[in-house]
């Protein structure tokens, strides 16, 4: 089957990274992908986008930065980083969007990454990347 070609970025067309990751979603969406999950980076998950995720039925997973605001047991919002996050993952609320099961990630240099996922079943943290990766591996959920 041949499909039409994925609307690409274009300079000078006035639209936002978000505009464009909008655009493919919706493309995708069209040509009937239904994908097991959409892993997008930190870059896009504004809540408007994780909502127009949600609202195709796709599950995402997406990296959150660590200043990012969330609520655990009706809280105050505080940043990710100050948040206490179990290692099977903890279900947090995101202000302005809902309930996204977040993930620490140390590397062996140190460094922590946040995760989310809107599959709140989903049991098992991502492994630190490969050397050489950006991106963890994931398994379980």
């Amino acid at each position: 089957m041949r499909l039409p070609p994925v609307p690409q970025h274009k300079l000078g067309d006035q639209k936002t990274k978000n505009d464009h990751f909008a655009d493919l979603r919706t493309a995708a969406h069209g040509r009937g992908l239904c994908p097991k999950a959409v892993l997008f980076d930190g870059w896009y998950a504004s809540v408007e986008n994780l909502k127009r995720v949600r609202n195709f039925g796709w599950t995402f997973v997406t990296r959150l930065k660590s200043n990012r605001k969330v609520r655990i047991d009706h809280g105050e919002p505080n940043a990710l980083s100050e948040q206490t996050i179990a290692s099977s993952g903890t279900v947090v609320w995101v202000p302005g969007f809902g309930e996204v099961r977040v993930f620490r990630v140390v590397a062996p240099n140190g460094d922590t990454t946040h995760w989310g996922t809107n599959d709140l079943g989903m049991n098992e943290r991502p492994h630190a990347p490969e050397p050489g990766t950006r991106s963890p591996s994931w398994s379980g959920g």
